[in-house]
This record gives C-alpha cells, structure tokens and sequence, in this order.
C-alpha cells in the first residue's frame, strides 16, 4: 500500500518542480541583464491555423538576423508554435522582439508569446489541483498501511517515492518543460531559400 499511495503521491512536487524548472528557464530569456542572451527585431512572415484533433494549433513563421560568437551575422527562418491570444494580436509584416542564447542562434524565443504563456496561468493550477488529489490520495493509502498491517514499513516507498517525484520534476522533466514552451517545427539558418519550408534538409529542435 505503501508502494501504491507513494506513486500517487509523487505527482504533485514532480508537478510543481516541474512548472519551478520552467520559469527559471523563461526567466533566462526574460532578463535583460543576463550577458549569455541576445535581443533582436524579428519580423513576422506569416501566420499558420491549422485544425489538430478537434482544436487549433496557431504557428506563425519568423525571420531574425542573430550574431554568433565571432559575431558573423546568421539569418534565421523558423516556424514556432504560438499561444493563441499572441497569435491573434500579432500581424504578417509586424515586428516583435526576439531573445536568443549566445553562440546558439536557435535556442531562442519570441519574447511576447512567452509572456503571454507564462501569464496563462489556468493550465498549471489545473494541474496543481490534480496532482494535490492525487497526494492527498497517497498520503492517506500510505498512512493507511500502517493500521492495517501494522508496521511502519509501507510508509518507507511512500517517502521516498514523493523524493522520486522531486528529483524528476526538479532535473529530469527539466527538458520536457523547456519543450513545451519553446515548441519549434524547425529552424532554418543561412542562406535558405524562403520556399524551403517543405523540404527534407529542415532542421528539427528535439
């Protein structure tokens, strides 16, 4: 029971580490005294609403010069996934502010549509408000181990499982929270034609 009520109760610090981890990465991008991020103009080249299981996935396309460590100028193409209200303000043609790491020109974000998901907040208190259920649920199978069996031992998975949890959150779902944030379809650098976004020598952010 122990092992039960410890899995439960893993979700809700795996959550919130989670959520820690991903503002800590956004506020990188966010602070402009932070000397490893670049800021530029991008302009918008165009907007994309396509249907994705029964809702709608917004993606617009954007085009920046960044500066690399020998600061050669390196022209960027990408198509990003956007937050809807985002994608509803900006215009094709407009410009927007871009901030990009140094020396990787295609770790970078749109500096507004970040913003605008970080001030989202209704998804993640969805998810507090589950993974608290969940723990309540845990503690209590956990806790309840003990008058049933009558030793301490199922009390052990659970603490240590809820310590799993932490450690998953804090460092290994690290990446995936990142990725969530910052979805690019692909990256073009150099020389690209604009017709390239159909083929096959596109760059993937994994």
């Amino acid at each position: 029971m122990g092992l039960i009520g410890g899995v439960f109760a893993a979700g809700l610090p795996c959550i919130c580490l989670s959520i820690r981890s991903q503002e800590l990465w956004a506020a990188e991008f966010l602070d402009d005294t932070n000397s490893e991020m670049r800021r530029v103009r991008g302009v918008i080249k165009d907007k994309k609403n396509q249907d994705d299981r029964g809702g709608h996935a917004f993606s617009v396309i954007v085009e920046f010069v960044a500066e690399d460590l020998e600061q050669q100028q390196i022209p960027v193409r990408a198509h990003c996934a956007s937050q809807a209200a985002f994608w509803s303000k900006v215009k094709v043609g407009g410009e927007v502010d871009i901030a990009y790491r140094a020396g990787l020109e295609r770790d970078f974000v749109i500096l507004d549509d970040l913003l605008t998901y970080l001030m989202d907040t209704s998804s993640k208190y969805i998810l507090c408000i589950c993974g608290g259920c969940f723990l309540v649920l845990g503690i209590a199978t956990g806790v309840a181990s003990f008058p049933i069996t009558g030793c301490f031992a199922g009390i052990i998975p659970l603490v240590l499982l809820m310590l799993a949890g932490s450690i998953a959150g804090h460092f290994f779902l690290k990446r995936f929270a990142q990725h969530i944030t910052q979805r690019h379809f692909y990256v073009n650098t150099g020389a690209s034609p604009k017709g390239s976004e159909g083929d096959s020598s596109r760059e993937m952010l994994q």
